[in-house]
């Protein structure tokens, strides 16, 4: 049994999968998704050599090619937001162009939703893999023998072994395998959005300063400005800034919806930027939310004798790598 049907439980199942030992049939998983259906949206990641190389592995990249999702990514380049100039830049051309490891890989900006449906297309052609959404898991039990998950809806399921991949604020942490152990708000949020980029009068685009990915680092916080498709249409535009803590998850909800004052946040906050694309881009950016981060404390509990935390659930990325984490 896998708990949460995001890119964590997904890739746990292809694994498990993959890894079977050859001389037995590969073994029957379910995973349990809380959403009605795979939550394809949320802003965009860099899937850097390491990840990539896995995908590949599971099978997943062949399907995100073939949908031609991302945009390549040969470097992640940092500028400072009030000169406008390269200070320096994180690079994965390898020593001979064609990528870092073996076998070599470059890096793909892509939506976090695009690489979820690579993931999902991959998971469809194993037959022993089953998705199962709208399942909210109230309770866990555990004997010698197996795990035993109950739902909302009354229904409940037993399996050998249970994988917790539901995130920070995990089910099957907080309600078995150390439910004193809760999230705390980082003080730091994701602000996010899609700016269409704009055409001149002869129907062309003002050169972006970043070839495929940007970060714009300033005095009040980090501005991450990529293209995450092959068409380069659009820029992804991601802050992470200091922002006070909302007591209540209505309250961070409300918040998150609140386009218009988010926006007024990160004009306030990159001011001044000498490039004029930025104000644009902040300006021009749909669907723009904030989304609070959450970490956990060092160390703890990860697993019971039948039941495992893996990702979020386990170990929430530290602060100073949280954007970091996005390239690696």
């Amino acid at each position: 049994l896998i708990l949460g049907g995001g890119i964590a439980g997904l890739t746990t199942a292809l694994s498990l999968t993959k890894f079977a030992p050859s001389s037995s049939p590969p073994p029957n998983i379910t995973i349990y998704e809380i959403r009605p259906e795979p939550a394809t949206i949320g802003g965009a990641v860099n899937l850097t050599p390491n990840a990539l190389r896995l995908l590949s592995h599971l099978g997943a990249l062949d399907e995100i090619r073939a949908k031609n999702y991302g945009a390549e990514c040969l470097a992640v380049e940092v500028f400072d937001v009030y000169t406008n100039k390269k200070i320096a830049e994180s690079s994965f051309r390898g020593p001979d162009g064609k990528g870092l490891g073996s076998p070599p890989f470059t890096a793909l900006r892509i939506t976090r939703g695009d690489a979820l449906k690579g993931v999902l297309a991959a998971i469809q052609k194993h037959a022993n893999i089953e998705l199962v959404c709208g399942k909210k898991t109230v309770a866990i039990s555990e004997t010698p023998k197996d795990v035993t998950l109950r739902f909302e809806d009354g229904h409940h399921v037993a399996g050998d072994i249970l994988i917790g991949c539901d995130g920070i604020h995990s089910v099957t942490r907080l309600s078995h395998v150390e439910p004193a152990r809760t999230a705390q708000y980082s003080g730091i949020c994701n602000a996010f959005g899609f700016a269409q980029r704009r055409r001149n009068h002869e129907g062309e685009f003002a050169p972006t300063h970043f070839s495929a990915s940007g970060m714009n680092f300033g005095r009040r916080g980090m501005l991450l400005t990529s293209f995450f498709d092959a068409a380069r249409e659009t820029v992804y535009v991601g802050a992470l800034m200091q922002v006070p803590e909302i007591a209540s998850r209505d309250g961070w909800k409300a918040a998150g919806a609140d386009a218009d004052a988010t926006r007024k946040d990160m004009l306030e906050r990159y001011t001044g930027a000498a490039n004029p694309l930025i104000e644009e881009w902040i300006r021009d950016a749909e669907g723009l939310f904030l989304w609070p981060v959450f970490t956990l404390s060092k160390g703890g509990k990860w697993a019971t004798d039948r039941v495992m935390l893996l990702g979020d659930s386990a170990h929430a990325m530290a602060l100073l790598k949280l954007e970091r984490a996005e390239h690696i």
